[in-house]
């Protein structure tokens, strides 16, 4: 499927930028300890960046010019999610149908093999009503979870 060789190739572009910033200022504050570990990854997945360029060579260069137009295309993913988390219109619409493309080839997978479902769930709709808050209420007051370091635990 298409949006699977997008998010893949779009995900090794982001991490090896972040690592370099990693390595660029790990080198800035001479730390080696650091320095090697990101030299190690940006290798690794630069091995990963040669397949995929290998195999989609079209959609690599297209994304890599595109996602260096930004220069913390990481900062711009993070506020997309939050956008979609607080429930903002555009990132809503704009994330559900990036889903309902990968949903749509889960379908046809799932239909061939005879699998199907009566209905599909937006978890984030039950993050924005009241739901999820009634369930940690009543998640609090039991004995099940407690609260360790202010994150809630099982």
């Amino acid at each position: 499927m298409f949006v699977g060789k997008i998010y893949t190739v779009t995900s090794c572009i982001v991490e090896i930028n972040r690592l370099k910033r990693v390595r660029d200022q790990a080198a800035a504050v001479d730390n080696s300890e650091d320095l090697t570990k990101a030299n190690k990854e940006i290798d690794e997945w630069m091995s990963i960046a040669v397949e995929l360029k290998e195999k989609y060579p079209l959609l690599f260069e297209a994304l890599t010019d595109k996602i260096g137009e930004d220069q913390n295309p990481e900062l711009e993913i993070s506020r997309l999610n939050l956008a979609y988390e607080n429930g903002e219109p555009n990132a809503k619409q704009l994330i559900r149908e990036v889903s309902d493309l990968c949903l749509d080839g889960f379908r046809q997978t799932m239909q061939r093999v005879g699998v199907l479902y009566d209905s599909w769930d937006w978890e984030s709709d039950f993050v924005w009503s009241t739901q999820v808050n009634e369930v940690m209420i009543h998640l609090k007051e039991s004995p099940f979870i407690f609260n360790e370091k202010g994150v809630f635990a099982v």
